[in-house]
């Protein structure tokens, strides 16, 4: 029932597209259909009614509004379809956190690589909003807090098959969103429904299959033997799984009561082999000589570099 005004409200609806029909005693029926509602979103439908039989109804598709009235939050929604579909290095979601005018990695948690991260590796959570630290945003779970309470990163992420979409909000909060100035990040998880679903995943990342490092053998001195590249064996491996709640005749929760599980694990074998640069036994006599002609330190050889006398000049 609308109020006195004439105006409805529809509170904790969950994500989702929906069709919304009205109707009022000698009026025709209005229906609009395809109604998008996001993680954190405030939407309007209006209608206007025509004069005529209960009977006779007219239907509307919604169409995706290009600016926000009902509030003045600036951020954007990473919905369902970018979350699966787009690559990720180390499958988490903060690489498509970027993507939000505004927003870029928090220092904590690193590189866009997948190995940065803290306290676990290419798990963590923290973005940069508008240049605000992560340290002053806020990040919640289906509406739980999920930030660490001193620095503020959230230390895990859920799989990305786990995720229905998130919303991060960067600037103007309406007065639900607290304890923070930077990023607001609001993530949807998707719920069981009345049939049981389930994902299983595993993917690998191996060096037999990556190419070398181009900095890897680099000048290297004629003859010398190439060094093998860094070694990487990594495995990201789990499952999301939902239903419905059901207990044996006891209880039966389809259309009610629902359940869903996401673990994941990661199995990381890597070794980085470098080459250092030291003095050649020459140098530490004081003869630098070797230097205009160039010379040759462990498998690396180095370019000849000229000594320029400082007075006059001259090499």
């Amino acid at each position: 029932m609308t109020n006195e005004t004439g105006n409805y409200t529809f509170l904790l609806v969950l994500v989702g597209d929906y069709d919304l029909k009205v109707e009022v005693q000698g009026f025709k029926t209005g229906v609009t259909r395809g109604i998008r509602v996001e993680t954190a979103a405030q939407v309007r439908q209006d209608f206007k009614l025509d004069v005529g039989a209960v009977t006779g109804s007219i239907e509307v598709a919604a169409n995706a509004s290009l600016i926000n009235t009902e509030n003045a939050t600036v951020g954007a929604v990473i919905e369902n379809r970018r979350i699966i579909e787009l690559p990720l290095s180390g499958r988490n979601m903060q690489n498509l956190a970027v993507l939000v005018p505004g927003v870029q990695y928090g220092i904590r948690t690193g590189r866009a690589d997948g190995s940065g991260g803290f306290p676990i590796p290419g798990q963590g959570f923290g973005v940069i909003a508008n240049g605000q630290r992560e340290t002053s945003q806020v990040v919640s779970l289906d509406g739980v807090d999920a930030k660490d309470p001193r620095i503020h990163i959230a230390n895990f992420v859920p799989s990305i098959e786990a995720i229905e979409e998130f919303n991060i909000q960067t600037n103007a909060y309406s007065a639900e969103y607290r304890f923070g100035s930077g990023a607001q990040v609001t993530i949807t998880m998707k719920s069981g429904t009345n049939n049981l679903r389930g994902t299983f995943f595993n993917f690998l990342r191996n060096d037999v299959l990556d190419a070398e490092n181009y900095f890897h053998n680099f000048e290297l001195a004629p003859g010398a033997t190439r060094t093998k590249k860094n070694s990487l064996r990594q495995s990201q491996f789990g499952f999301v799984l939902s239903g419905p709640v059901l207990i044996l005749k006891l209880y039966d929760g389809r259309n009610k009561t629902f359940w869903a599980v996401n673990w994941e694990a990661r199995r990381t074998r890597q070794g980085i082999v470098q080459a250092a640069n030291f003095p050649i036994d020459e140098f530490r006599s004081g003869n630098f000589s070797r230097l205009q002609r160039g010379y040759t330190v462990g498998a690396r050889f180095v370019n000849p570099i000229l000594i320029y006398d400082p007075n006059t000049g001259t090499p």
